[in-house]
């Protein structure tokens, strides 16, 4: 019975893992996506460009942890909304 709980927990550990480092890859190859949206929305409003970024990364860090690639939709297509939501906020 514990060993099988251990067992458990170990699979959840690598599922866990795996799903960062895929969060990770996907937040480094579409990083580019959050400088463009920050420098239109950094012409608008007084808040410095480096502050506006630092958001928009977290807005595509949070667009990664909640895409499924299973969806016909493409990953810029989804984050673009998170990523302007996140400078907007």
């Amino acid at each position: 019975m514990i060993d099988q709980a251990r067992s458990q927990v170990r699979s959840g550990a690598a599922i866990s893992r795996r799903a960062v480092l895929q969060r990770n890859q996907r937040v480094n190859h579409y990083r580019s996506l959050v400088t463009p949206i920050a420098v239109h929305y950094g012409r608008r409003c007084p808040e410095p460009l480096d502050d506006l970024v630092q958001v928009g990364l977290l807005g595509l860090l949070r667009a990664a942890e909640l895409y499924v690639p299973q969806t016909a939709t493409p990953f810029a297509a989804f984050a673009r909304p998170h990523i302007r939501g996140a400078i907007l906020h």
